[in-house]
């Protein structure tokens, strides 16, 4: 799914669940490469800013899963 911010930059998350009460937005990694930890985290956490405007009422939460060493990382 594609989404834009104000200034019109296209972003294309992963995955995005809409419940009830609450919106994940999930970025799948591949590799091993524990350098860009940070950086994935900064993506996701854009991400949830710009799923945070069009979902107001619901709490946002965000998840990377490296898919290659099995592992979750929530992002608040």
């Amino acid at each position: 799914q594609e989404f834009s911010d104000n200034q019109g930059r296209l972003f294309r998350m992963d995955r995005v669940v809409v419940d009830t009460d609450r919106v994940t937005v999930i970025d799948f990694k591949t590799g091993g490469d524990r350098t860009m930890q940070e950086r994935h985290s900064a993506q996701i956490k854009t991400y949830m800013r710009l799923l945070k405007d069009l979902f107001p009422e619901k709490t946002i939460e965000g998840v990377v899963a490296y898919t290659d060493l099995s592992e979750v990382k929530k992002i608040r």
